[in-house]
């Protein structure tokens, strides 16, 4: 399933913080988001439900709601399983009445009709289990909360199963939490120098500075005439899947 993962790359244009002299350092870097696990989510039991409200690929945060249920369908089908319950249980009090007027002067036609008498009471009996069930499932339903997403993280795919019957269908998504990503940066080597394994980054956006992430740096490893960091996100990343975005790359205080 990860390969359903569009990875985010996003062009990184700032300033490293020298750790020494507190210098600030212009770099050019690039950002990967890459993802250890991917787990599908799944939204609702089963039919109806809202369009999620969340683009694809976007960051959400706890709290999100990822799908809503269709109040006035599960409504109606509250409505249409009560009134089916209140038929099979109008069914059996007439049968029982008619069995209570054949007892006194029964006879061996009544012998006859004996299983035919028992299928039709089997077939009201089953009638009344299922509209009870159903019943009980649209107030479940009903009863039930918009979902959410379980933590920080992504929505990277959503989709719906089609089975033998399109009542049925149930909807997933794929969601990964910011704990399951990790963020790859890349930089020249000798403007790599300020960082190290252990400190704790910040990225933010040169036009908004209140949109900013902080980030571990968990290793540093060559890669190829540059150097790769590989940053676990702390915040959940303000950065979005496949979109270029400027972002300042400094040492968090």
């Amino acid at each position: 399933m990860a390969g359903n993962f569009r990875p985010l790359v996003v062009a990184a244009f700032g300033a490293a913080l020298a750790a020494a002299a507190f210098a600030q350092v212009a770099v050019q870097a690039q950002l990967t988001a890459v993802t250890t696990e991917v787990k599908p989510v799944k939204a609702t039991a089963s039919l109806p439900v809202l369009a999620l409200p969340v683009d694809r690929y976007l960051p959400v945060r706890q709290g999100t709601v990822l799908g809503e249920l269709d109040l006035a369908k599960l409504e109606k089908s509250l409505r249409e399983a009560t009134d089916r319950l209140e038929q099979a249980r109008s069914e059996r009090r007439r049968m029982t009445t008619d069995r209570g007027v054949a007892r006194p002067g029964s006879s061996g036609s009544n012998r006859d009709t004996a299983p035919a008498g028992a299928w039709q009471e089997m077939s009201v009996e089953t009638a009344e289990a299922d509209a009870t069930r159903e019943m009980v499932e649209a107030q479940t339903r009903l009863s039930e909360a918009p979902v959410r997403a379980p933590r920080d993280g992504y929505v990277l795919d959503y989709f719906y199963p089609v089975g033998s019957t399109s009542k049925k269908r149930k909807p997933f998504l794929d969601f990964v939490g910011i704990d399951s990503t990790r963020v790859t940066v890349t930089l020249a080597a000798a403007e790599a120098a300020p960082f190290a394994a252990g400190l704790t980054v910040r990225l933010s956006d040169p036009s908004d500075p209140a949109a900013a992430f902080r980030g571990r740096i968990e290793s540093v490893a060559p890669a190829g005439d540059r150097v790769a960091l590989t940053v676990r996100p702390l915040d959940l990343p303000f950065l979005t899947l496949d979109t270029a975005t400027p972002a300042t790359l400094e040492l968090a205080p």
